[in-house]
């Protein structure tokens, strides 16, 4: 799963120049104004369809391969994509806001996404012994969080 970005970033709504509510020693503040030097003019929202968009191509080139093969393949990208469009959003809107300094909030974050995508691909594919749900959840978010963090690294925005 992509994650939001870290402090410095931007936040929901916001099309300045720099609006995340993260400060820079890790605490959250919600109304945190604009900062001058910053290129992006991207709100939020857009931050986030780009980060899902990074996740969903980036889940879905792995986790239907991995998935219960008897099932038809069209019902495991299916399965892919419904898990990301049931986690990623409170990945991004709902995790940010309890609170919490960036790196816990990321850990918890991530596993949420990990947990309920496990427990989707298990009640879709219920013949699908659970340690594959497990595997398959962990291996796509690794992929989609990492690819994520090294494109951010390059320095480059998503």
């Amino acid at each position: 799963m992509t994650a939001p970005p870290e402090p410095g970033g931007h936040h929901p709504g916001e099309t300045t120049d720099s609006g995340w509510p993260w400060e820079e020693d890790g605490e959250y503040r919600p109304g945190d104004a604009a900062r001058p030097g910053r290129r992006s003019r991207l709100t939020y929202v857009d931050l986030w369809a780009r980060a899902f968009l990074l996740t969903l191509g980036s889940e879905l080139a792995l986790a239907p391969w991995l998935l219960d093969s008897s099932e038809p393949r069209r019902r495991r990208i299916a399965a892919v994509a419904a898990a990301n469009v049931l986690s990623h959003p409170a990945v991004w809107f709902v995790f940010p806001e309890l609170g919490l300094t960036y790196t816990p909030m990321l850990i918890v974050a991530e596993l949420w996404a990990f947990g309920s995508e496990a427990l989707l691909y298990r009640l879709v594919f219920p013949t699908q012994p659970w340690r594959q749900a497990i595997a398959v959840s962990a291996l796509a978010n690794a992929l989609s969080l990492g690819l994520g963090l090294v494109l951010r690294g390059a320095g480059l925005t998503i």
